[in-house]
């Protein structure tokens, strides 16, 4: 009796530990499924505003001072380039959603997203208001387009 009395508390313990363990999985899938899924609504909507003429307007001198994306200008129109980014993003955005089917693809969407977001990068530290700028005296005008703006 006393062997089944000291095994209870151990089975006890054993039990709320793994219930501990289950809880704690089921949150950090909670929490990757926000973020993902936040990620890719952010993503979506971007993509679908750049089909708009004031986003490509926005973008246009970001995109046209890139040493990375410039040419695009070259070969198509402003709203041809902002389409382009778009599909791209929507592209990325539609890969990470599709997670539950396909871990592959999730993952080269997940590697496109961190692209766009390092491409973003890019174009904030290549402009020239924001090369020269701030943190305070820089804000984003009407159209998306950083401003320089001393006291």
């Amino acid at each position: 009796m006393d062997t089944a009395d000291q095994s209870l508390p151990k089975e006890e313990a054993l039990a709320i530990a793994w219930l501990r363990a289950n809880s704690r999985s089921s949150l950090e899938r909670l929490g990757t499924h926000v973020s993902r899924y936040g990620l890719v609504i952010t993503l979506l909507s971007i993509g679908v505003l750049k089909f708009t003429a004031g986003e490509a307007q926005g973008i246009q001198p970001l995109v046209a001072n890139s040493p990375l994306m410039f040419w695009l200008y070259r070969i198509f129109s402003l709203q041809g380039v902002s389409n382009l980014i778009g599909l791209i993003e929507i592209v990325v955005a539609l890969l990470m959603a599709l997670r539950p089917f396909s871990a592959k693809l999730s993952f080269i969407g997940s590697i496109g997203g961190r692209l766009t977001g390092s491409n973003v990068r890019f174009f904030q530290l290549e402009h020239p208001a924001a090369a020269d700028a701030t943190l305070e005296g820089v804000r984003a005008g009407k159209t998306g387009s950083l401003s320089c703006h001393r006291s």
